[in-house]
């Protein structure tokens, strides 16, 4: 059997009694189905007994009173304002970067046999293809593990999402991240835009919506 309700002044439905479970249906809520010549109040409809039970009843407010909870109040860059977390600094934020850095450049070195820096060029062959695998490194394999690359993992900081506050942890968004920051490394401006952006974020950060934090002491 079919029912169907007003719902803010306005006619809903069909729904299965089922469907109606999930749904506040209050005594003086109108409803209609085969048989009923009219629409009618649900508590005078015996089958709907037993969801108007499970109902809790309507909230009322008091009228009488114009007080309202305040707004809570938010200093602009507050330490605290990240999910609960700081912002990492920029000085952390550098020398994790330029720590993690030289502990990848080891492996490269041994597998360029040293000609990495070789190229007269200021961006060669080598430049792009490292990059790229640095990136599937990095973001791929470390990033599911620490929320950020083995510098963060040091200096107890991480990479979350800017828009729910969760750890990074998916690889292709990690990579997305490294990528980024290992093409626009070329140019000074994208680098360096966390020096005067409020959430110290640079472009690459903004590409992929993260920040970087302190880690919360255990």
């Amino acid at each position: 059997m079919k029912y169907y309700l007003i719902e803010n002044d306005e006619k809903t439905g069909p729904f299965t009694i089922e469907e109606l479970n999930k749904k506040d249906i209050y005594k003086e809520t109108l409803i209609w189905t085969k048989g009923l010549d009219e629409w009618t109040e649900a508590k005078n409809i015996p089958m709907l007994k037993d969801i108007i039970d499970q109902t809790p009843p309507k909230y009322k407010s008091n009228k009488n009173t114009n007080e309202v909870p305040p707004e809570p109040q938010k200093t602009e860059n507050s330490s605290e304002d990240y999910f609960g977390y700081k912002l990492a600094s920029n000085w952390e934020r550098f020398i994790a970067s330029l720590i993690g850095g030289l502990i990848m450049l080891v492996p490269i070195l041994i597998i360029t046999k040293g000609d990495y820096f070789e190229s007269d060029s200021y961006i060669s062959i080598y430049d792009v293809i490292i990059n790229i695998i640095l990136a599937l490194v990095v973001g791929g394999l470390m990033y599911p593990i620490w929320s950020g690359n083995i510098g963060h993992k040091i200096f107890g900081i991480k990479v979350i999402s800017k828009e729910n506050g969760e750890d990074v942890k998916s690889p292709i968004r990690g990579i997305i991240r490294e990528l980024g920051k290992n093409i626009l490394q070329y140019l000074i401006i994208p680098v360096i835009w966390l020096l005067w952006d409020k959430d110290k974020q640079n472009l690459y950060d903004k590409i992929s919506k993260t920040i970087v934090v302190k880690k919360k002491e255990v």
